[in-house]
This record gives C-alpha cells, structure tokens and sequence, in this order.
C-alpha cells in the first residue's frame, strides 16, 4: 500500500476527478463558461503533480525524465493561460484542452513505462491504452476545434471519469 499522504491524495483526486466528470455531462451547456476557470485551476495542480512524478521518477530511477518534465511544465502554461485569460479560454477552449489532453496522457505514458513495477503489470495495459486513446482524442480534439467547443462539456466529463475512477482503483490497488 502506499504511503498515507499519496493514497489520500490520489484517492481525493480520482473522488474531486469523478464530481467534476458527473457534474460537467449532466449540466453541458451551463457549466461551460464557469468550467474553463475550473479546468484552468485542474489543469494547473495535475500538471505539478505530473511534475512531482517525473522529478521523483528520475531520481529515484537515476533515469532522464526530460520529456515528461518537460511536458508538463506545457501543460502548466497552457492552464495559466487559461485560467488569467478567460475571454481567449472560451475561444480557444478546444485547443487548449486538446493542448492539456495530449499532454497528461504522454506523461502518464511515460510514467507507466519508467518503472519496472509497471511494465510487469498486466493493468498497466489497460492503462497505456486509455492514455494513448486520450493522446488520440486530444489529436482529433486539436485538429477540429469548432467541433469540440461544441461537444467539450460532454467528452472532458467522460474523460474525467474515467481518469477518477482510474485513480480511485489506483489509490486502493497501492500503485
């Protein structure tokens, strides 16, 4: 099992990922406009967390983690920007989460493929698949911004509940 502190936190995230997801697909168009701050400020504490991750990865590893770390600290700007410029937020929401889609995805790709434990794990496929299909879906999601802003509500609402209840599995499997 993992440490105190990690447990509850991935546990917290995967419950706040979860009321987020379920909150966005049942009021779509409402919670739009009051969801991009609330994405921006998401984005911004998943984005350190990727950070946290990649720097421990690589010390603990004595392994380069350049490109998650690097990855991340995008995902991070594009959340600030996001989140003080709510006007360009709106219009460009489809890129910017296309943007932060693609870019939590390859981290946690590259996370899931740092560790030994990981690449040992019959799970950790299941969740290389659904990262690189985030990967996909942030593709499609940044070449068609018209088309997500127009269905944005509905898919980062899914996508946030499959990522809480990945987390929640995750905090009581002790990974």
């Amino acid at each position: 099992m993992k440490s105190g502190i990690s447990f509850w936190f991935q546990l917290t995230l995967g419950i706040l990922l979860i009321i987020l997801g379920i909150v966005t697909c049942v009021n779509l168009s409402a919670v739009l406009s009051g969801m991009i701050v609330l994405y921006a400020v998401f984005t911004i504490i998943t984005g350190l967390s990727d950070l946290t991750i990649g720097v421990r990865l690589g010390k603990s590893l004595h392994a380069s983690m350049s490109p998650a770390i690097i990855i991340s600290i995008i995902s991070i700007l594009a959340a600030v920007l996001i989140f003080f410029t709510p006007v360009i937020g709106r219009w460009a929401l489809g890129v910017f989460l296309a943007i932060w889609f693609i870019c939590h995805c390859v981290t946690h790709l590259l996370h899931l493929h740092a560790t030994p434990a990981h690449r040992r794990d019959r799970g950790s496929s299941t969740s290389t698949i659904l990262y690189a299909l985030g990967v996909l879906l942030g593709i499609i999601m940044l070449f068609n911004p018209l088309s997500t802003a127009l269905s944005v509500s509905l898919l980062i609402g899914i996508v946030f509940l499959i990522l809480g209840i990945r987390n929640v599995v995750s905090a009581f499997k002790g990974q």
